[in-house]
């Protein structure tokens, strides 16, 4: 199984098989600023891989919305998976799109955020459980928005435990925080709760190292950022 890490939108006004054109871009059809899709699929996609939401075998959801399928209506692609790029499996969404065309900017984001919902339910949550926590997930994002604190990285060591905790500003621009907790008798008390400044590149947070004393975040490999150390 493989964390989900994209949800992207492509329209198509043929049918989505092989030897048809690829779905194109979203946003010729329909009418969309796929910046604001960009913001809110960032915030899901952080909240997903907090609950650990997975796939068999591959990592990157691409919904066709089409006006050929009914308004709701959902299939996975009756196409091959492309051999040389096996990450990504195409849904088709149907999608009237006078309808969706006369919406506001606002109402047409909650629409697609209640479509990629809605495929991740029928096509790829296998128990009720994870049907109710894919809902949850975009919920707690309609209701909070950019300010939805979001555990992106956490890290255990007996009753201690880190949490790096995130804030989706935007797709490229981030606020991260760093909580930490020493002991589990209630009540649960952070002794350190720290928001760090606004960072558009998130290779700084990789491995968390939990001491007696300290905590040392060290940066992805391909990073060149110093670890970060917290004494607490």
């Amino acid at each position: 199984m493989k964390l989900i890490e994209d949800i992207r939108l492509f329209e198509s006004d043929v049918d989505n098989i092989d030897g048809n054109p690829n779905p194109t871009d979203f946003g010729q059809l329909y009418q969309y600023n796929y910046r604001d899709w960009a913001d809110i699929s960032t915030r899901y996609l952080f909240k997903l891989r907090e609950i650990g939401f997975s796939m068999p075998d591959f990592t990157h959801i691409y919904l066709n919305l089409t006006p050929l399928l009914r308004d709701g209506e959902t299939r996975l692609a009756a196409r091959a998976r492309d051999p040389y790029h096996p990450f990504f499996h195409y849904v088709d969404v149907g999608l009237t799109v006078d309808r969706f065309n006369a919406l506001s900017q606002r109402d047409k984001s909650r629409l697609l955020l209640d479509a990629a919902v809605r495929v991740l339910q029928r096509h790829f949550c296998p128990s009720e459980a994870q049907r109710i926590a894919v809902e949850h997930c975009a919920a707690f994002i309609r209701e909070q928005g950019a300010e939805a604190p979001i555990i992106y990285k956490h890290k255990e060591n007996g009753d201690d435990c880190v949490d790096i905790v995130m804030k989706v500003i935007n797709y490229n621009a981030f606020r991260p925080s760093v909580r930490i907790r020493r002991g589990s008798q209630p009540p649960v008390v952070y002794v350190f709760d720290k928001t760090l400044d606004r960072c558009g590149l998130l290779a700084r947070f990789g491995s968390i190292t939990i001491h007696k004393q300290s905590v040392v975040i060290h940066a992805r490999r391909t990073s060149s950022d110093k670890p970060l150390r917290y004494d607490a």
